[in-house]
């Protein structure tokens, strides 16, 4: 099997186009999709942020979010804490 590297990027409905391949018309090919382990952290931080804020509605400035509420969503990861 051979392998071909080509960098892309996610458009907003979550679609890819790539073109100008070097394989014949309607040859197979089985696709892997590699995302850096970065960006899935990030997202997933991301969700749990999004999360929080649902469940208190709007978060003020003002509002005190207690540690064991932020270490239990995983909100502190490399931070030191």
């Amino acid at each position: 099997m051979i392998a071909y590297k080509i960098k892309g990027s996610i458009d907003e409905q979550g679609n890819m186009l790539i073109h100008n391949l070097p394989i014949k018309n309607k040859e197979s090919v089985d696709v892997i999709i590699l995302v850096p382990e970065k960006s899935i952290l990030l997202n997933n931080k991301k969700r749990r942020i999004e999360k929080l804020k649902a469940l208190f509605g709007t978060i003020n400035s003002e509002t005190i979010l207690a540690d064991t509420m932020l270490l239990r969503e995983n909100l502190y990861e490399n931070d030191g804490r």
